[in-house]
């Protein structure tokens, strides 16, 4: 009897062992759980935040060319814009060519005229 008690304390025990050695290995597949699962937050996280960025960086691609077309378009229309008005400037620069001929003319002529009236 008191054999088969001992047997049994020591199956006990060795149950109880078993039971703290499994305990301590759930512990540890739990806090490897934790922490795989925070990891994969945070990777989710940096994946969410990189496709963000690329959706980001593909609008900006989109207006920039949007931007660069307006901007073609404009200095398109200025070039013309400047081939229309380079023939009114030199119109206007010939006319104030004149102009101004004639006003040196007309000076000279009122000089011409003052000494004549002078001399007289």
């Amino acid at each position: 009897l008191e054999r088969d008690l001992r047997e049994r304390n020591e199956l006990r025990e060795q149950l109880m062992a078993k039971i703290n050695r499994l305990n301590k290995e759930m512990n540890q597949i739990n806090n490897d759980i934790t922490t795989k699962t925070a990891s994969a937050a945070q990777q989710e996280q940096l994946a969410r935040d990189v496709e963000a960025k690329f959706a980001a960086e593909q609008e900006a691609t989109i207006k920039r060319n949007e931007l660069k077309e307006q901007l073609q378009t404009i200095n398109d229309e200025e070039s013309k814009a400047q081939e229309l008005v380079a023939p009114l400037q030199q119109k206007i620069q010939d006319k104030e060519f004149e102009q101004s001929r004639i006003r040196n003319l007309a000076r000279s002529e009122e000089d011409k005229i003052a000494k004549s009236v002078n001399q007289f």
